[in-house]
């Protein structure tokens, strides 16, 4: 018999449970049926089962094609992707749409509300159809490794494009890297022979990036403790410098530490002193320390400070108040939030007139909460007592000007001395002073000397600012540095004159020490620094002289000098010694 099946138009499939389908033909299938010839009937699929050694009923049968059921699948979705347990799905199948299913149980289906690119995962019996209508499933590229170089290690392929890579990733660390110690290497004297030392175990690199610089090269040094090694400039340096070649050959430079070129050649390590020239007597680690440079840079940066870069002067706004201009500090990290590509560097905007934050020392700490004010203060100081001491009236005072760029606040510090005069204060202005640690990583910007009484600081007569360079330095008439003492100077005899007249600036000005009359001298002895003070003649030679010629016009005299001289006239036949020396002090005008 034959059976010709006429192609429908339409085979629809739905799902009616995990486990069941219904097929619906449309139109319905024509079937012709032909007379044949028979042939002789075949096993049953249950007979085949039987013949293969199984027992049972045809229940049992139909029961053994059942597996068990599968777990659950997971699906992610991607934009355009769809996998199931982690593999991809096959080709998009399109077609007509057809009528919309029922939305199935809760949590069944795409989760909506997505973007795309966002993945989203959900578990679950997939709702296939929407599944498969929501997602376009590319065709999967296959990726292999290509052509492997595998000739130094059968067990590692690497492929060459890979090695490329890591070739470049190679170079480029040697690039960034520099001669020098990674650890260990210590130098000490030998215990038994001074003449010799020891060299502890330990690490270094050196990298010739500069020879041919396509081609940089990286050699790693490593050694055990190793003792009683000689020194080659013993007997004639004082110091030796130590380091150690990328033959693994110690280097060693007499006299002066190792120069820019010679820190590129070889790892330094430190440095050997024999004065005496016989043993060595000391030793010293300054090695070119290069593990964790990174860190070691930020060292610096936080030992070094912050720094201005320009901009960020400080005058009078109006009366008592202030402005800062616009412009760009160095602060390590503090504008690493805003743009990691320009760390450090932060700009800053101008503020006229400025917020004040003032400062002072309490008894054993610093006062760093007065509230925000906008005049400068120039009738109180900082004296060191916990509160704020009055100004005497006319005396000036210098008051340090910092600022804090990541808050943009304008940090000033009450003066810790009085001056009694301008210049006083300006010659003052290198002499050290107790800095506030809550400001240390503000960028110092210069002082502000304030006369108490000040109303007005544009007034130069009351108030004058002085900008400190970009690193804080200070340009001042004495061309001095940023540190030393308060110095001062002053008569503390009870009678008398004093020789101390006044300080003008830096400098102490002193009285000079002359002679009141031609019978006294006054000598400078140079080699002995000594002011000397003697007679102009002996005593004896005085008291046989003429009283008038040795005394002269009492017209000239002071009162006790012509109290002397009115004795001495009186004794026509001379004078003793004692009266003679008596007289000479006496021209002193005491």
């Amino acid at each position: 018999m034959i059976i010709e099946v006429v192609e429908p138009d339409v085979i629809q499939v739905t799902a009616l449970s995990p486990t069941a389908f219904e097929v619906t033909i449309t139109p319905s299938p024509v079937i012709q049926v032909e007379a044949t010839t028979t042939g002789a009937t075949g096993l049953s699929a249950y007979e085949v089962w039987i013949a293969e050694g199984h027992t049972g009923s045809e229940d049992d049968f139909l029961a053994s094609l059942v597996g068990a059921p599968g777990a659950s699948p997971v699906l992610t979705w991607v934009a355009d992707q769809i996998a199931i347990d982690g593999e991809v799905t096959g080709p998009h199948l399109t077609g007509e749409p057809g009528d919309p299913g029922d939305p199935g149980p809760a949590g069944v289906g795409v989760p909506s509300g997505g973007t795309v690119g966002q993945v989203l995962t959900k578990t679950g019996l997939p709702d296939y159809e929407t599944a498969f209508a929501d997602a376009a499933i590319p065709t999967p590229t296959q990726i292999g490794l290509g052509n492997v170089d595998n000739t130094s290690d059968a067990n590692k392929p690497v492929s060459i494009a890979t090695q490329t890579i890591l070739d470049a990733h190679d170079r480029m660390f040697a690039y960034m890297q520099s001669s020098g110690l990674l650890w260990g290497g210590a130098l000490t004297i030998n215990g038994g022979d001074a003449t010799t030392f020891d060299l502890a175990a330990g690490a270094a690199v050196v990298v010739d990036n500069y020879t041919d610089p396509e081609v940089p090269v990286k050699t790693l040094l490593t050694w055990a403790a190793q003792a009683g090694l000689t020194d080659p400039y013993l007997a004639t340096a004082d110091t030796v410098y130590v380091g150690i070649l990328s033959t693994g050959v110690l280097y060693f430079v007499a006299d002066d530490p190792f120069t820019n070129a010679q820190r590129r050649t070889a790892a330094s390590f430190g440095w050997l002193d024999h004065v005496g020239r016989t043993e060595i007597e000391y030793t010293g680690m300054e090695p070119a320390f290069i593990n964790s440079v990174a860190a070691q840079l930020q060292d610096f940066f936080y030992a070094f400070g912050a720094f201005n870069l320009e901009g960020n002067e400080y005058t009078y706004s109006a009366l008592l108040a202030i402005r800062r201009t616009a412009g760009s500090a160095f602060c390590p990290n503090q504008n690493y939030i805003n743009a990691q590509n320009n760390p450090h560097v932060l700009a800053t905007n101008a503020e006229d007139p400025a917020g004040i934050w003032y400062f002072y020392r309490d008894v054993t700490d610093w006062v760093n909460d007065t509230p925000l004010g906008s005049e400068i203060d120039p009738e109180h100081y900082d004296d060191g007592s916990g509160t704020l001491a009055a100004v005497p009236t006319g005396k000036w005072q210098i008051q340090l000007i910092s600022y804090y760029p990541l808050w943009e606040a304008n940090d000033i510090q009450y003066g810790q001395a009085i001056y009694d005069d301008l210049a006083s204060a300006e010659s003052a202005l290198q002499d050290s002073v107790e800095i506030d640690p809550y400001n240390s990583v503000d960028v110092f910007r210069g002082w502000l000397m304030v006369q108490q009484g000040c109303t007005d600081l544009s007034n130069p007569a009351t108030a004058k600012f002085k900008s400190a360079g970009k690193l804080g330095m200070f340009d001042v008439q004495s061309g001095g540095g940023t540190g030393g003492e308060v110095n001062t100077a002053s008569n503390v005899g009870t009678a008398g004159v004093g020789i101390y007249d006044a300080k003008s600036g830096v400098d102490l000005q002193f009285r000079n020490v002359g002679p009141g009359s031609a019978l006294v001298t006054v000598t400078l002895d140079v080699p002995t620094k000594t002011v000397e003070i003697d007679l102009a003649t002996t005593p004896e030679a005085l008291s046989n002289k003429s009283t008038d010629t040795a005394l002269g016009s009492s017209d000239t005299l002071y009162p006790s000098q012509k109290a002397v001289k009115d004795y001495v006239d009186s004794h026509s036949g001379g004078i003793s010694a004692s009266i003679a020396i008596a007289y000479a002090a006496a021209l002193g005008g005491v």
